[in-house]
């Protein structure tokens, strides 16, 4: 954050989920907590109640969102266009937004459309197949194995930061 006087500063905010910890295991590990800004957070932890580890892909995620988010609502110059698009992002239950954002990662080049369509037919589509894809492995995997042993980290190796950083490149 950069104030008037041009010093920047270091601001924490959801300080009502801070928690002090000790020692080498995470709280995190010990208590499911639902956190983040609904429409950018991951399906996963759209669970009810959300998972207890935090996973690195839960961050890639929320990006995928959060650009979606951009490229949809908002025109070249920064200006909001389509405030009441992806409102099923942040109203209904957790499941309802958990499934319109599951979608969404399905068909991301679906209407809405976005004012970026180069940026919707690179990053977006390919960055959301993706997470689908992993998804897909995973419930696949859940069918037939029973649940043990998947990578959830990776969703079974379709997301690490390898290939999401190869989309963005």
């Amino acid at each position: 954050m950069v104030e008037k006087d041009d010093e920047a500063k270091g601001v924490l905010i959801d300080l009502d989920l801070a928690i002090l910890t000790t020692g080498a295991e995470s709280a995190q590990r010990r208590r499911p907590t639902f956190r983040g800004t609904l429409p950018f957070l991951s399906t996963d932890l759209l669970d009810d109640p959300p998972p207890c580890n935090h996973m690195y892909r839960y961050d890639l995620e929320s990006f995928f969102f959060v650009l979606g988010w951009i490229l949809v609502r908002f025109n070249e110059e920064g200006i909001e266009v389509e405030p009441d698009e992806l409102i099923d992002w942040y109203t209904g239950t957790r499941t309802e937004v958990q499934s319109v954002k599951f979608s969404f990662l399905s068909r991301p080049n679906d209407p809405p459309a976005s004012r970026f369509p180069s940026l919707q037919k690179t990053w977006l589509w390919k960055l959301g197949r993706l997470f689908y894809h992993g998804y897909v492995k995973r419930i696949d995997y859940r069918q037939d194995i029973g649940g043990f042993g998947f990578d959830d980290e990776t969703l079974g190796g379709s997301v690490t930061y390898d290939s999401f950083l190869e989309i963005l490149q």
